[in-house]
């Protein structure tokens, strides 16, 4: 063998380690990130890394068995390393997406941060599988902390760098939107994101908030502007349907900001302004619960923090036509029957007497006593309840977070089962065929998906 051909074999053993540990992803975050995710989510997370894995290996394993024992040329080794240039430089965009699982699986290494994401991820699952059958096949979203002022998605099928498709919406928040528990709003707003882009109503809604303000004699460029800003009404509506007034209420808090912040208007920004946003579910508040002295006493202080009398006279105009607008907007929201709903309206799929005031009192004095654990509740109304209680009852804020962030750990023990290995299933397997045998009891087969897998590992390997 001669140096050049040691070279290259050493360089291409090198680049097959390295794709190998595309497969290392379980062993790295150990068993305390396993089991915070579901069979599901680690069967598609699997699979696309098995993809990449092979994609690679099947190019490499060809010239590494060539090299072993051909003599490479000067123009051979020139082209051969510059298609193994080409495969590390993909390799590196896979590892992007690599890199994203093990950053966000790391966090459920640690006792505390791991059990409230797992049960955050139940929350957002959730705010998913409503009573739609498209929706039904959405893998569990994953929630993960990261840097920035408010939370927001990765939706399951957008692609990443290196091409390959994200396999289960990822849901990131800042920590300190997780500390006050009534604020997992904003999580039910990112998973609004990913059901309507599911249904297909993103592009349909926002043609029909264009053409109901143009049908009424509004201004081009509010009909513009509307269409953008459905892209982030809708998922508020989404999350308002599901939690009621206190979507109202967290979004208050969160768009607080200084009045620059506040009052902005950017023709291609698809967030409307903070001030209309907020006075938006404000009146989705009032329209479907009444005028009560809190949600009035909200508008008037709103109103009284940001004045549009202090911006230029157009923008000023600009925002009072689109408050004039707003019945228009709701009538769209509350009443159309939407195809992608099933021709229903948002309100026959989401009855508004699951977030009435007299439901959010009932859930939160099971909260107040500390009986919520038992009881099948729909987690986004126990959210919206934590939230009437700070608001409605004389209780210590920190107690009653206390006993919300319990009732989050354990969402996720309750629901579906969290991953086992391969390996921990065919040992089951295994040990069910044997007593089988011995009791001349018919004998299981292992899932067609376990052994598809292993199959596929072992040649790799």
């Amino acid at each position: 063998m001669n140096p050049y051909q040691k070279d290259i074999l050493i360089y291409l053993k090198s680049l097959k380690s390295r794709i190998n540990g595309l497969g290392s992803l379980k062993k790295l975050v150990g068993e305390k990130g396993i089991q915070h995710l579901t069979q599901n989510q680690w069967h598609v997370l699997d699979q696309q890394f098995l993809i990449a894995r092979r994609k690679f290996l099947s190019v490499v394993s060809q010239i590494l068995q060539v090299a072993k024992t051909k003599d490479y040329s000067q123009e051979e080794r020139r082209k051969m390393y510059h298609r193994l240039g080409n495969i590390e430089m993909e390799l590196a965009k896979t590892y992007g997406f690599f890199d994203t699982y093990l950053d966000i699986l790391s966090q459920r290494t640690t006792t505390e941060l791991g059990s409230i994401l797992s049960g955050i991820d139940v929350i957002a699952e959730s705010a998913i599988r409503v009573d739609i059958p498209r929706l039904k096949k959405i893998v569990r979203p994953l929630v993960y902390c990261d840097r920035g002022f408010g939370a927001s998605i990765l939706r399951e099928g957008v692609p990443f760098p290196d091409g390959s498709q994200n396999p289960m919406p990822l849901i990131q928040i800042p920590y300190s939107r997780i500390t006050v528990k009534y604020l997992l709003t904003s999580v039910i707003h990112e998973a609004g994101h990913q059901t309507l882009t599911r249904l297909g109503m993103k592009n349909k809604m926002a043609q029909e908030f264009y053409n109901a303000i143009k049908k009424r004699s509004g201004s081009e460029r509010l009909a513009r502007l509307y269409a953008n800003w459905s892209t982030e009404i809708c998922p508020d509506y989404w999350s308002w349907c599901l939690t009621g007034y206190a979507q109202t209420a967290g979004l208050k808090e969160v768009l607080t900001l200084p009045p620059s912040r506040v009052l902005k208007l950017g023709n291609l920004d698809p967030h409307p302004p903070p001030y209309l946003r907020t006075l938006l579910s404000l009146s989705w508040t009032e329209s479907a619960f009444g005028k009560k002295a809190i949600f009035e006493r909200w508008r008037k202080e709103w109103l009284n923090t940001y004045l549009i009398q202090s911006v230029e006279e157009s923008k000023k105009e600009l925002f009072e036509e689109a408050i004039r607008f707003f019945p228009i907007i709701n009538d769209l929201l509350f009443n159309k029957k939407w195809k992608g709903l099933g021709n229903k309206s948002f309100t026959e799929i989401f009855p508004l007497d699951q977030v009435s005031l007299s439901n959010l009192k009932r859930i939160g004095n099971l909260i107040k006593n500390s009986k919520i654990n038992n009881k099948k509740l729909n987690p986004t109304q126990v959210i919206a309840a934590h939230r009437y209680l700070i608001d409605h009852d004389e209780v210590n804020h920190d107690h009653i977070n206390q006993i919300i962030t319990s009732w989050i750990k354990s969402l996720n023990r309750k629901s579906n089962k969290t991953y086992k290995s391969w390996q921990q299933q065919k040992e089951q397997v295994a040990l069910k065929n044997h007593r089988q045998k011995e009791l001349f009891l018919p004998v299981v087969r292992p899932h067609k998906a376990t052994m598809a897998v292993d199959r596929a590992v072992n040649l790799i390997n």
